[in-house]
């Protein structure tokens, strides 16, 4: 049998876009800022998002390569940091800061979308852009949060007092801490994301039984860049160089790369190092003379 948001076993009472249980989404305040200029400076704010906003929803119109940066300003943790080399060689990803889930999608062209779990947030959060240098897109970034309109100072006390005591419900989240080694050098290997137990009041790292549930698993592909094979190259003999008795033949061997197919010429220590290098030359006979 269900529980509504009035505690109530049975009832069928939900949650509105802002919290309030059996409300309407008259007290609700979608906020939408829009970031969209020349990327003149290294860095710009683009907005902060309050303690208590549900919702979150980033994309980036236009996919200009240039790199967002999503911060928890409480604990000064990056939560999304498209800077970073692990950030672009993934598809698809999630993240819990700040009592949400934080659920990204990235493409070549750069950070795609961002969406929260419903909320509230439990930290003040702030959105900033780096310039890529390389990449001379002008952005269109929209941020759009729900907010609750305060109408009185006894409906902001109460809101406060409802923010503040959510940490009792989510004692200890997950946070990711970083990432594993990637298990291959080159032709596809992964990394496995490491998380940390941490205490929501303080974001101290506690033991992991704390957490009651088992933290994320999710593996990462990393070192999808083809793997450099070399080996030598080796041509047919060339005719024996007498027409009777005891003579030569050559032949060409070079040292080369194959990479989706193609070669190209490398230094023979190279293939040295995988195979001894095949003889040039070998002694040849046609018939006696």
């Amino acid at each position: 049998m269900r529980l509504g948001c009035d505690n109530v076993l049975g009832s069928t009472a939900q949650f509105d876009s802002c919290g309030v249980c059996h409300g309407t989404n008259e007290t609700c305040t979608t906020t939408k800022k829009t970031f969209r200029k020349n990327m003149k400076k290294k860095s710009y704010a683009i907005t902060s998002i309050p303690v208590g906003a549900r919702s979150i929803h980033i994309f980036d119109k236009t996919q200009s390569g240039h790199s967002l940066v999503l911060r928890n300003v409480d604990t000064g943790e990056n939560v999304i940091d498209t800077r970073s080399i692990e950030w672009q060689t993934t598809t698809s990803r999630y993240v819990i800061s700040a009592g949400v889930k934080f659920t990204f999608s990235i493409k070549e062209g750069g950070l795609r979308r961002v969406t929260s779990s419903p909320g509230p947030i439990l930290n003040k959060m702030s959105l900033k852009i780096y310039r890529n240098k390389t990449d001379s897109k002008v952005p269109s970034v929209v941020c759009k949060f729900v907010t609750e309109k305060e109408k009185d100072a006894m409906f902001l006390a109460a809101r406060r007092a409802t923010v503040k005591n959510i940490p009792k419900l989510l004692s200890y989240i997950w946070v990711k801490y970083g990432v594993s080694e990637c298990s291959a050098t080159c032709g596809g290997g992964f990394q496995m994301e490491i998380y940390k137990c941490k205490k929501t009041d303080s974001m101290k790292i506690v033991n992991e039984r704390k957490c009651q549930t088992n933290a994320p698993v999710l593996r990462i592909p990393c070192a999808e860049n083809a793997c450099k094979t070399y080996s030598w190259d080796v041509s047919n003999w060339s005719d024996c160089s007498k027409p009777c008795g005891e003579g030569e033949r050559k032949r060409t061997v070079k040292c080369v790369r194959v990479t989706n197919g193609k070669s190209k010429g490398m230094k023979p220590k190279l293939c040295m190092a995988i195979s001894d290098r095949p003889n040039t030359t070998e002694k040849c006979s046609n018939r006696p003379c």
